[in-house]
This record gives structure tokens, C-alpha cells and sequence, in this order.
């Protein structure tokens, strides 16, 4: 008996052995089948994504031999999506987590397909630097999959390696393709310039007799962020072959026989002058600032009744860098703006062009030039806007004077609020620019203003109705040149500068600013207040009428002559418009408080936005408002960027007043 359990024992010995002998093989059998198949699909994702470079490689090479075609663009792009919709089934059979970042990948990648066809316009440098982030997140998330399951440390470096490499080559294919896709479009846009040009003004002639142009057209889809509307554009789209881009055409391409034809070259006469009859008319502002260029094109509804206007559409566009920028180069100033000029055409229906004003105004930027600079650059814009059919008088480009910036935007505030009209009460504006700063009030008293210089005080009339404020346009005291007036104060004190965020460093005439201690906003606003808004016995003479708050500059006081509402936008809002939450009302206090935050509190939502100049602007920003204008902390104030979906920039006061001439 005990034999016959001892051969039991042993055969259930030998069964365990076995089994446990069969579970290893098939887990290693599993294990190494789940590596084979991981293999094969990394092998197979590999082949996608040589197969994806090697298109945008013929694509490139397409361009680079004029053999690119709307067609072959729709086809590529197709072909793309395969290759991508095929790479995320395989994806899908990795990990979750990979799926997500190669969405992100997907997303750059999408980017670059709209750029292809119009749908919207990419920066180059932003696009190289995702694609290399999500090289590093893509190296990551595929280490972490391969890790789970237990590839050899070899083998993964492998393939990492292999993944970067293969993600590199992408990149600059990428980049290559799209330099050479603007280029092409930028040179299409011009010839569509042309033939546009041409036909209106052909039409234009041989229809003198009555204000309807007819012109042969053919229908293609608009590209859909070249323009910002704030209602659907009147014009239908003209034709066009490739997306504006803002890059500026070089002086030298459009000094050729292929350029734009000169003012000449038609007879301005035949372009019809009066506007058809009903209650539509049409203007166009440009507005050349410090930092870039910008076109509105501006849609009113006349009122039968009493003449007055109100807006019905605007088409916004606009450019970098600014006309400036071309200090030595006047061409490449004026040819910048040809995209521009190419939205208005399309925005403007054939019959109102020939009585539709356009006009440029230049801001700080260019006056900082000086005046024989700045008149070259100008002189040439005036050049360019003489090339198309618009109604353009004398010096249709000019700088704009110091004293009509901040009038402009008091007006376009106050049209947009309805109160240019006789007896109504008109709210303030403080305009903060780059390189200058507006502010523009009716005093609550009228008589305020009866004694005042004249250079103070602005008068015009809009749709019959008299209106007249203080104005002035303190050059030198936009935020940047505000900024840049205090950095250099603080090369010349020496030590820490406590508008800095800590071990920020910045260069000075070479002078190193710099702070190796935690930014204090307190200590801020006191270098703000004593830098720039301490009277000096210089500002004491230069006053001629009191009161003079700051600079020897005449000012009613704020506090006491006007109570009515304060609109403060541009660098006002920018600045602030992170943290505006849901609060529809908001003080002076609101900019010390941020500030005070931003410049010291732990908080990540301050802390992390408390880089560069942050600190020091919103210290400037409150400085200027308590003890430059001398408004309390409680007075109320409306930080607005739009009222009515519309911007509340000078150009919009501008076409008035130009309109009413």
C-alpha cells in the first residue's frame, strides 16, 4: 500500500513539475508573441511615417519645380489623412496614453494641412518648437508603453533612437515645404492682385455712365481667418489662389514688370465718385502702429431721418512688423501693406469702391522715426493706395497728430455707446499704446474748457451734432517706452530692481539690471511714482495754465471736473485680461491689487505669469492712473477691449470725422 502512495506521490509530483513547465512556456509564449506584435507594429508605424516624409519630400520638390497644383495639394493632403488615420489604428493597439499624445502630434499636423490650403495661417517658429515638444512627449509616452511591457533596455534605446530621428527628419521636411508653399503664395497673391486691379479699372471705363461694374468672376472658397467680421462681408469672395500671408513682399518684387501697375496706368476718373443711392456706404482705415499694420473696413447704415450712421459690419486684418521696422527700406514699408489693401478690395462691393475713402495714419511708431525718414516710408504708402480704385485724396498717408489719437478712440467709444448727440453725457478714455498714451474726457462742466489752451482741446462734428474735449497724447509714456525709461533708471541706481522677478536679468546699454531677490510690487510702484510722476522744478516751469498733475502738462483735475464713466482699454486690458474673471466692475485699486498678487503671491495662477516686465507694467499701469491722473483707488473703471463685438480703437472715430468731410 505504502508503495503504491509513493508512486502516487510521485506521479503528482511529476504532474506539477509539468504544469508549471507548460505555464512558463506559455507565458513566455504570450510574452513573446505580445514583443513580436509590438514589433511589427512599430515596424509598420515606422513605414507611416517614412511613407508621410516622403510625400511631404515630393511635395516639396513639386513646389520647387512649379508642377504643385490645387489638385495635387487636395490629393497630398488625402493621402496624408490615410497615412495618419492608419497610424492611429496602430497607436490604438499600444496604450491609451500614446493614443493621447499623438493626438496632440495630429493637431500641429492639421495645422500645417490648413496652412496648405488657406484655413488659417501658422508661425513657423511655433510650429517648430510644438513639433519638437511633442517629439519629447512622443519619446516618453512610447518609453513608458515599452516599459510595461518589459522590452530589453537595448532594444527601447533602439527605438527611441529611431523615433527621434524619423521625428527630426519630419520636421525639417516640414519646415522646408512651408517656406517654399509661402513663397509661392506670396508671389500668387500679387498676380491675383493684378488681374483684380485691371478688371475693375477696365470695367470701371468702359461703364462711365453708370455706378454698376460687371466683372467676370470665378467663385472659389474664402480663405476663413484672413478676415474678423462681426457680421457676414457684404462682397463676395474674388479669386484667389493661395492664403494671404502676412509675410510683407520684397521691395524688389514689385519693381518689375510683374508688379503692380502704377497710378497711371488707368485713369482714375473712370472709377465712379458718388455712391449709389440708399442708406449704404462704405471706409477704410488703416492704422500703422509701432508694433504692426492694420486695415478696417468699416459698413454703415445711413438714417434717412437725421443722417446719422451706425455700423453694421467691420472686416478686421491686420500685419507684423510695423511700417517702422522698415526704417532704410520705404519700399518694403509701402509693399507690405498689399495684402491689406487685397482684404479691403474683397470687402468693399463693386459699386461703392470708386466712393469709398481709404486712408492711412501712422501713430508713435513712425513718429519716432523722425520726420525724413518717416515722409519716405509715407510717401511710398501714398504710392501703393493710388494703385487701387478707392477714392484716395492728397496725402492720403500721414502720421497722425499726437493730438487726434486719443480723440479718434474718444469718438469711436462714445458712437459705439450713442451718445454723439447734442446734450448727451460722453464717457472718458484712457488709451494705452507702445509708445504713447491717450487720455480724453468732456469735462462735466463745459466752461472748464473755455480758457484752456488750445492745443488742449479738441472740437469736431460728427453727423451734425458739435462735440469738444480735452485731449493730449503723452508721447514717451506707452507702456514699452515707459518700461524702457525705467530699466534704464535702474541701470543708473544700481542694485536690485524690485519690478524683476527673482534672478531676472535684463541688458542696459551694458549695464546688467537685475534682481536676486523676490519682486515687491510696493517698492515697485514707489521707483513707477518718483521716475516718472514726481513734478521737477523743470515740469513746474514748463506748466503755463494750471492744473499741471505731471510733466508741465495741462490737466483738469479728474477727480473733481469730470464723474461720468472711465473706458480704459489697449495695454489696460491686455494686461489685465487673465485675471478679469466674471466681475463686471472694477477699480483703480483692481490694477494694485492684481499687481500685488502677480509680483508676490505663491499662487501658480500669479506666480506663473510673473515673468519679464509683467511686474513692472502693472505697477506702471496703476501708478499712472493713481498718481498720474489722480483718480482714487475706489473710482470705478471699464476695462474694455470691444463694446458691441467692436474694438474700441481710433480708427472707427477716424472714418467718422473723415466721413463727414
Amino acid at each position: 500500500m505504502s508503495r503504491v502512495n509513493t508512486i502516487a506521490i510521485a506521479f503528482v509530483a511529476v504532474a506539477v513539475v509539468l504544469i508549471v513547465a507548460l505555464a512558463y512556456n506559455i507565458g513566455g509564449t504570450a510574452e513573446e508573441s505580445r514583443s513580436l506584435k509590438m514589433g511589427a507594429i512599430t515596424r509598420k508605424r515606422m513605414t507611416s511615417i517614412r511613407e508621410r516624409l516622403t510625400k511631404c519630400t515630393v511635395a516639396n520638390r513639386a513646389h520647387d519645380d512649379g508642377t504643385m497644383s490645387k489638385e495635387s495639394v487636395t490629393r497630398f493632403l488625402q493621402e496624408t489623412n490615410e497615412l495618419l488615420n492608419s497610424e492611429n489604428k496602430m497607436f490604438l493597439q499600444q496604450n491609451q496614453e500614446g493614443v493621447l499624445e499623438l493626438e496632440d502630434c495630429n493637431k500641429h499636423l492639421r495645422d500645417l494641412r490648413e496652412e496648405l490650403t488657406g484655413a488659417s495661417e501658422s508661425n513657423a517658429t511655433h510650429m517648430l518648437d510644438d513639433l519638437r515638444h511633442d517629439q519629447q512627449k512622443l519619446t516618453t509616452a512610447l518609453k513608458v508603453a515599452n516599459e510595461t511591457r518589459e522590452l530589453d533596455r537595448k532594444d527601447l534605446r533602439h527605438l527611441v533612437s529611431a523615433y527621434r530621428m524619423e521625428i527630426q527628419r519630419l520636421t525639417t521636411e516640414i519646415m522646408k515645404a512651408q517656406v517654399s508653399l509661402k513663397q509661392r503664395a506670396s508671389n500668387q497673391t500679387k498676380a491675383a492682385a493684378l488681374k483684380r486691379i485691371a478688371d475693375m479699372k477696365k470695367a470701371a471705363a468702359a461703364n462711365t455712365t453708370t455706378t454698376t461694374t460687371t466683372t467676370t468672376t470665378t467663385t472659389t472658397e474664402a480663405p476663413t481667418t484672413t478676415t474678423t467680421t462681426a457680421a457676414p462681408v457684404v462682397a463676395e469672395p474674388e479669386v484667389t489662389e493661395a492664403p494671404v500671408v502676412p509675410e510683407p513682399p520684397k521691395a524688389e518684387t514689385v519693381q518689375n514688370e510683374d508688379a503692380l501697375p502704377a497710378a497711371t496706368a488707368a485713369p482714375k476718373a473712370a472709377t465712379p465718385t458718388t455712391c449709389p443711392e440708399g442708406e449704404d456706404r462704405y471706409s477704410i482705415m488703416m492704422d500703422a502702429g509701432s508694433t504692426g499694420s492694420r486695415t478696417h473696413v468699416y459698413h454703415f447704415k445711413v438714417n434717412k431721418d437725421d443722417g446719422s450712421l451706425k455700423l453694421e459690419n467691420e472686416v478686421f486684418e491686420s500685419l507684423k512688423p510695423g511700417l517702422s521696422s522698415y526704417k532704410d527700406d520705404a519700399d518694403a514699408a509701402a509693399n507690405s501693406l498689399v495684402p491689406l489693401m487685397e482684404i479691403a478690395v474683397k470687402s468693399v462691393p463693386k459699386e461703392y469702391v470708386g466712393c469709398t475713402p481709404v486712408a492711412l495714419k501712422a501713430t508713435a511708431g513712425l513718429r519716432l522715426l523722425g520726420e525724413e525718414k518717416s515722409q519716405a516710408i509715407l510717401n511710398k504708402v501714398d504710392e501703393v493706395l493710388k494703385k487701387y480704385p478707392f477714392a484716395v485724396g492728397e496725402n492720403a498717408a500721414i502720421v497722425m497728430d499726437a493730438s487726434d489719437e486719443g480723440p479718434y478712440a474718444w469718438l469711436t467709444v462714445n458712437f459705439l455707446l450713442g451718445n454723439l448727440k447734442a446734450g448727451a453725457r460722453t464717457a472718458a478714455i484712457m488709451d494705452m499704446g507702445g509708445a504713447s498714451t491717450q487720455v480724453v474726457f468732456a469735462p462735466t462742466d463745459a466752461a472748464t474748457l473755455n480758457n484752456a489752451p488750445k492745443e488742449y482741446v479738441y472740437r469736431a462734428k460728427v453727423a451734425g451734432t458739435e462735440l469738444s474735449a480735452y485731449q493730449h497724447s503723452f508721447l514717451g509714456l506707452g507702456l514699452k517706452e515707459a518700461g524702457n525709461t525705467l530699466v534704464r533708471a535702474a541701470a543708473a541706481a544700481g542694485g536690485n530692481f524690485a519690478c524683476f522677478p527673482k534672478h531676472h536679468t535684463q541688458d542696459v546699454d551694458g549695464v546688467q539690471v537685475s534682481n536676486t531677490e523676490a519682486s515687491n510690487f510696493g517698492d515697485c510702484v514707489s521707483f513707477v511714482q518718483k521716475t516718472l510722476f514726481t513734478q521737477s522744478d523743470e515740469d513746474q516751469a514748463a506748466c503755463k495754465h494750471q492744473p499741471c498733475p505731471f510733466r508741465g502738462v495741462f490737466m483738469p483735475d479728474l477727480s473733481t471736473s469730470f464723474d461720468g464713466p472711465l473706458y480704459v482699454f489697449s495695454y489696460f486690458y491686455d494686461r489685465m485680461e487673465p485675471f478679469l474673471g466674471d466681475e463686471q466692475t472694477h477699480t483703480v485699486a483692481s490694477f494694485q491689487n492684481t499687481g500685488k498678487q502677480l509680483c508676490e503671491s505663491d499662487d501658480e495662477k500669479y506666480s506663473e505669469k510673473n515673468v519679464g516686465t509683467v511686474c513692472m507694467d502693472f505697477a506702471y499701469l496703476y501708478s499712472i492712473l493713481r498718481h498720474g491722473y489722480g483718480l482714487a483707488d475706489t473710482r470705478e473703471v471699464l476695462i474694455k477691449k470691444k463694446i458691441d463685438g467692436y474694438e474700441t480703437a481710433w480708427p472707427l472715430g477716424a472714418s467718422l470725422v473723415a466721413m463727414n468731410k
